[in-house]
């Protein structure tokens, strides 16, 4: 017996969470840290009592998973969609990327988690996160 198909219209909500499913697959991460700084380029304030050197705001985050594109991770609340960010991390002995550029585009309110797309870094650092990401899909 064929069940009948019930149209149902799009919304633009469910076409958000259509745009928004992850294109690569997600390998996870989960005793990873990474340190986050904002970008030059971000529009958080910074506070006018932080010397020159330390005029950027930082923090360590916990990864939760990481693809080719982009990672997810707990983000601090001043740390809004949109951010640009800055972001370091060692995934093994052999491979540590240093200050990927990277753009928050995802955040959960109230949960502290969200995900970041990577922007444009080197050939080489991307060619090494695959390297790294195609060992565990073997694995």
């Amino acid at each position: 017996m064929l069940h009948p198909t019930i149209d149902r219209p799009e919304t633009s909500a469910s076409l958000q969470v259509a745009e928004d499913r992850r294109r690569s697959p997600r390998t996870p991460v989960p005793n990873l840290f990474v340190a986050l700084e904002m970008s030059d380029a971000s529009a958080v304030p910074v506070p006018p009592r932080m010397s020159d050197r330390r005029r950027r705001p930082s923090w360590t985050s916990s990864a939760i998973d990481i693809s080719t594109e982009g990672l997810a991770l707990t983000l601090p609340d001043e740390v809004p969609v949109g951010s640009e960010v800055l972001l370091t991390f060692r995934l093994d002995e052999d491979l540590a990327l240093v200050r990927v550029p990277s753009q928050v585009v995802r955040k959960q309110e109230g949960l502290g988690v969200g995900a970041v797309s990577f922007a444009s870094w080197p050939d080489s650092d991307r060619l090494a996160l695959l390297s790294y990401l195609n060992h565990f899909a073997r694995a």
